[in-house]
C-alpha cells in the first residue's frame, strides 16, 4: 500500500552546473502534474511529464526544476533593441506633446520594463535532458520510497481501527440474543 503523500529530490551535477528536481505530491483521484521550470528547459515539460505517469497514476504532483549555473555555462545580457525604441519613441512623443523640457538619456529607457534582462543562462536543453532525467529518477525514486514508507503506516493504522471494529461487533453480537428476547 502506498501514500499518495511524499516529497522526493534529486540532485545531478551537469558540466559544472548542478540540476535539482524536486517532487511534492498529494491525494488526488486523478493524476495531475504542475511542472515549474526554468524558462531556457520549457521544451521539456512533456518529456517530464510522460516521465512522471510512468511511475505515478494518481495524485497531485508539483515538480520544481532549478539549475545552478557553473562557471562553464554561457550567461547573456538579453537587450530588447526594438522595445528600447519604442519607448524612445514614446517618452519623444509624450515630451513633444506636453511641451516638457529636459533630455531623455540612454538609462531612462534601460530602466523600462522589459528592455534588458540580466543573469539569464543559455541553457541548451537538449544537452541537459540526460542530466535532468536523472535528477528526475533520483526524486521519483525517492518520492515513491517515501509514499511506501507512509503507506505502511496507513496500513498499520487501517489495521488497528478493523481489529477495534471487530472486537465491537464481537460485543454487539454476544449482546444480540438478550435484545431478541427483550
Amino acid at each position: 500500500m502506498r501514500s499518495m503523500t511524499g516529497y522526493g529530490r534529486g540532485e545531478v551535477d551537469h558540466r559544472g552546473a548542478k540540476f535539482r528536481v524536486e517532487l511534492n505530491s498529494v491525494n488526488r483521484k486523478q493524476s495531475d502534474i504542475v511542472v515549474n521550470l526554468p524558462r531556457d528547459l520549457t521544451e521539456l515539460e512533456p518529456r517530464i511529464r510522460q516521465t512522471i505517469n510512468e511511475k505515478l497514476s494518481r495524485g497531485r504532483t508539483s515538480v520544481v526544476v532549478s539549475h545552478e549555473d557553473g562557471a562553464n555555462m554561457n550567461h547573456k545580457l538579453a537587450l530588447d533593441t526594438a522595445l528600447a525604441r519604442s519607448y524612445h519613441d514614446a517618452m519623444r512623443a509624450l515630451q513633444t506633446e506636453l511641451k516638457a523640457p529636459g533630455e531623455i538619456t540612454i538609462s531612462m529607457i534601460l530602466q523600462a520594463p522589459g528592455v534588458m534582462r540580466f543573469g539569464e543562462s543559455n541553457i541548451d536543453a537538449e544537452g541537459c535532458w540526460s542530466s535532468i532525467d536523472e535528477a528526475l529518477q533520483l526524486a521519483l525514486a525517492d518520492l515513491i520510497k517515501m509514499r511506501e514508507h507512509e503507506g505502511r503506516h496507513l496500513a498499520k493504522d487501517l489495521l488497528q481501527r478493523l481489529k477495534l471494529i471487530r472486537g465491537e461487533i464481537k460485543q454487539v453480537r454476544a449482546l444480540f440474543p438478550q435484545v431478541v428476547k427483550r
